[in-house]
């Protein structure tokens, strides 16, 4: 494995909280993705400085977003609305949708919306 400098390390985490990009950012400082992964299981303080990296681009997203809106955009440079509302899911929990859905079914009562309130009718219609 090869050494990797505090320059190294420091050039990579600048460049996370410009980009949001991990690989990119690997790329930028010179250091393999293996012995970047490597770093990311064994080292939690690097992880914490990764995951702050991230939240601070996370936050330009944010101010971009909050500008877009407060302020309107000109039709000369255009964005992607749909393409930037995914990075801010991507970065900002408080953007992440909160859709949970649990598909374990085990057996029990089927609920049937019908129109039948007497139940002698809904008995004669479905008896068999």
């Amino acid at each position: 494995m090869s050494v990797i400098s505090t320059d190294q390390w420091e050039l990579y985490i600048k460049t996370l909280c410009e980009t949001g990009l991990r690989i990119k950012s690997a790329r930028q400082a010179e250091i393999s993705w293996q012995i970047l992964s490597a770093r990311l299981a064994d080292d939690a303080e690097f992880v914490e400085l990764v995951e702050l990296a991230e939240l601070e681009y996370g936050e330009k997203l944010q101010a971009a977003a909050a500008k877009r809106g407060m302020d309107g955009v000109t039709r000369e440079l255009q964005y992607s609305d749909p393409l930037l509302s995914m990075l801010l899911k991507k970065f900002i929990p408080a953007f992440q949708d909160k859709l949970r859905l649990d598909a374990t079914i085990k057996g029990g009562v089927l609920a049937v919306n019908t129109p039948i309130t007497d139940p002698k009718e809904w008995l004669e219609k479905y008896k068999d």
